[in-house]
């Protein structure tokens, strides 16, 4: 396996076992309409989604992963998970210089569900997941969507993970050592999602 391959494995392994040991927000509360600035000089151009319908601009010079390394992560992702959630990977950039990632992922759950429920599922997961870790909870409205974000934190890395009501699930990944550089970027690259079609929410 490649540097970049055994990279690649321990930040993903890091998303996955991330877990929180307190929760900000309680789930019941109103969601508020959230605005980022954009920067254009820190973003790439778009990329896109079609099922579900969605694009966003990375922050600049994070380098996409080629398809046939995305593909595999797949299995990776979907042994942590239990059959209820299914999360798949679609898109994976990766800047070198810093070790900073940002995954892109759909995901998918039972129909019958709402929004809330799978919003408090994802919250009772992570909960689960305890390992020591630091983690805030908001809620909010991010380019028309309901929007769960949790931002969990170690003495190593930053993980903003924002689950979308659209199926969608974005996770940025910054160490520590360079995460105050980094947030500008990462705000931008939230201020330019777009979700074409919203879907029904319940």
């Amino acid at each position: 396996m490649s540097l970049r391959n055994r990279h690649l494995v321990f930040v993903i392994l890091l998303l996955l076992s991330s877990a929180c040991s307190r929760s900000t927000q309680p789930a019941g509360e109103s969601p508020v309409q959230m605005e980022f600035s954009v920067v254009e000089a820190l973003l790439d151009p778009a990329v896109q989604l079609e099922h579900p319908a969605f694009s966003i601009r990375p922050p600049k010079d994070w380098a996409e992963l080629d398809s046939s390394r995305v593909g595999p992560l797949g299995g990776i992702l979907s042994a942590q998970l239990d059959s209820s959630f299914l999360l798949c990977p679609e898109r994976v950039f990766l800047n070198p210089a810093t070790g900073s990632a940002l995954f892109l992922s759909s995901w998918s759950t039972d129909s019958s569900r709402s929004w809330k429920q799978v919003e408090a599922q994802q919250r009772a997961r992570l909960d689960e997941l305890a390992a020591g870790r630091s983690i805030k909870h908001d809620s909010f409205v991010l380019a028309d969507q309901a929007c769960l974000q949790s931002l969990i934190q170690d003495s190593a890395l930053v993980n903003f993970k924002l689950l979308l009501a659209c199926g969608v699930q974005l996770d940025y990944l910054v160490p520590r050592t360079v995460y105050e550089s980094q947030v500008e970027l990462i705000e931008s690259s939230l201020g330019s999602v777009n979700v074409p079609h919203n879907p029904s929410q319940n």
